[in-house]
């Protein structure tokens, strides 16, 4: 009973790193002018899981926190050095001027 404990316990840890490997590669992999709402869909589920399972690992005291709160930081690391194809540059002098 203890060896099927463990390897539940090893794969709930595996889950976040492994949904932030996916999500990321599909984010960086698209073309650099396609508007890919798909992909920015799903990485923005991937985040909002990861999210929710870092959460729950830190309330339960899981083991696996630590991996999962850097799966969830690579994920915000990731999300910010890729612009969305959609996100124009703002000035803030014309932000003043409205």
């Amino acid at each position: 009973m203890e060896q099927l404990i463990n390897v539940i316990v090893t794969c709930a840890g595996m889950t976040g790193p492994i949904l932030t490997i996916l999500a990321i590669s599909g984010l960086f992999i698209r073309p650099a002018g396609c508007e890919c709402p798909v992909a920015q869909m799903v990485y923005f589920v991937a985040f909002l899981f990861v999210s929710g399972l870092t959460m729950r690992s830190v309330v339960v005291d899981d083991s696996a926190w630590l991996t999962q709160a850097a799966s969830l930081g690579v994920l915000v690391v990731a999300g910010v050095l890729r612009k969305p194809q959609g996100a124009r540059q703002v000035d803030d002098a014309s932000m003043l001027l409205n």
